[in-house]
C-alpha cells in the first residue's frame, strides 16, 4: 500500500510541478512518508517516474493500443481517423502528465531509453496487424511505421492539440495525421468504411 501511495503521490506532484521542479521531498510529504521509507520501494526519483508511467499506461492506455491494433486491421481510413481522434482526447485528458514525462525524458538519461520500451509495448499490442503483414523484414518494418507513426503522433499532440486548441485546428491537425498514417500504412484511397 505505503507503495501505491508514492507512485499516487509521484503523478499528482509530477503533473502539478513538472518532472524537474519536483524533489523527492515533494513526494514523501505529499505520500505522508519519510525519506527512508520511499528509499525502501524505490532507488531515486526516476525509478518512482517509470512505476507511474506504469501504472497510468496500464490504468488507460494499454487498452488504447488493442483499439489501435483493431483499426490498422480495418484497413479503413475511418476507422484509423476514429482512433486519432480518441488518442487526441487521451492526450487531452493526460495532458499535464504527458507534459511532465516529456520534461523527464529530455532531462533524465535515466527515462531516455524509457520511451523505446513503451513503443515497443506498443508492438507487441498489434497481433493482428502484425499477422496481417508478409512474415519476414516488410513485418518488421510494418510494426516499425507504426511505432513512429506513434511517435509522430505524440510530436503533432504535443506541438498542435492543447486543452485551448480551437476545434477547428484540431480538427484539421487530424486530418493531416490521418492522411500521413493512411500514406504510410498504404491504405486505399476508397476505404472509407
Amino acid at each position: 500500500m505505503t507503495r501505491e501511495r508514492l507512485v499516487a503521490a509521484g503523478y499528482e506532484t509530477f503533473i502539478k510541478s513538472g518532472y524537474s521542479a519536483t524533489a523527492i521531498r515533494d513526494i514523501t510529504d505529499a505520500a505522508d512518508v519519510n525519506r527512508a521509507t520511499f528509499y525502501l520501494h524505490f532507488a531515486g526519483k526516476s525509478e518512482l517516474f517509470l512505476a507511474v508511467i506504469e501504472h497510468q499506461l496500464a490504468r488507460s492506455a494499454f487498452a488504447h493500443w488493442d483499439t489501435l491494433d483493431a483499426a490498422l486491421t480495418s484497413g479503413s481510413r475511418a476507422s484509423i481517423r476514429a482512433w486519432l481522434e480518441d488518442a487526441a482526447r487521451w492526450w487531452l485528458d493526460n495532458a499535464a502528465f504527458v507534459s511532465a514525462w516529456n520534461e523527464a525524458v529530455a532531462v533524465d538519461a535515466t527515462l531516455r531509453a524509457s520511451p523505446r520500451g513503451v513503443y515497443d509495448r506498443i508492438g507487441r499490442s498489434l497481433a493482428q496487424f502484425e499477422s496481417s503483414l508478409p512474415e519476414g523484414p516488410e513485418r518488421q518494418r510494418g510494426v516499425l511505421r507504426v511505432e513512429m507513426l506513434v511517435m509522430l503522433l505524440n510530436s503533432v499532440l504535443t506541438q498542435y492539440l492543447q486543452p485551448e486548441t480551437p476545434q477547428a485546428e484540431r480538427a484539421g491537425a487530424l486530418d493531416a495525421l490521418t492522411e500521413i498514417w493512411c500514406a504510410t500504412l498504404r491504405v486505399p484511397e476508397g476505404s472509407a468504411e
